[in-house]
């Protein structure tokens, strides 16, 4: 992704700090922790992706995102503007403490994952349910209070309006086992169009 204008964000499988390490290391802009419970989980994941005195952070010059060694000065003085901490927002928990998560330094976005805070506040999948719907408005009152970004992975492409007027800006939309799905999907659809013109049923 370096080669685009791309900025490369990591959703870590495990937030630990030798995890943590490896992403930035390689060279990714920012990383996005799910399942974050409360104000303390959240200041310690962003605490990992920064240097002491602010973070935990472990130094190695001799990696990519330091140009190997050639930028570190650069790289090590730019952190504050260039990574970006992604806190998910996907638990009732996460949901209660909102106002304390998103008043973190180095909480730069609060992302809703759709299907687990619907599944969490009993209406899975229920986009449209008043529970579901006061929870992304509490999520995008905290962010603006707090001057961060919300953000939602759309689940339908015709779900942005609605999220772009509650003040969502960080949109993911669609996954590689999706694009697949769908493929395939289209595809079968096409064959079947095509068997039923050269050999239409009686």
């Amino acid at each position: 992704l370096a080669g685009t204008n791309t900025t490369p964000i990591v959703r870590i499988d495990d937030s630990t700090r030798p995890n943590v390490q490896r992403i930035l290391d390689a060279g990714a802009s920012g990383i996005m922790f799910p399942q974050i419970q409360n104000p303390g989980e959240a200041d310690h994941v962003i605490r990992m992706m920064y240097y002491p005195p602010r973070g935990i952070r472990g130094m190695a010059k001799m990696v990519r995102a330091t140009g190997y060694g050639k930028n570190t000065d650069a790289y090590i003085n730019g952190i504050e503007k260039n990574i970006v901490g992604v806190i998910q927002i996907e638990t009732l928990s996460s949901l209660k403490q909102i106002d304390a998560i998103a008043a973190i330094d180095g909480v730069d976005v609060l992302f809703v994952g759709p299907n687990d805070l619907s599944l969490a506040l009993g209406i899975f999948g229920q986009l449209d349910h008043p529970l579901y719907q006061q929870a992304i408005r509490d999520v995008s009152k905290a962010a603006k209070k707090h001057h961060k970004e919300a953000g939602v992975l759309l689940l339908d492409t015709k779900e942005y309006e609605m999220y772009f007027q509650l003040g969502y800006r960080f949109l993911a939309c669609g996954a590689d086992g999706s694009f697949v799905a769908k493929g395939a999907s289209e595809m079968v659809k096409q064959l079947s169009a095509s068997r039923e013109k050269v050999n239409p049923r009686n």
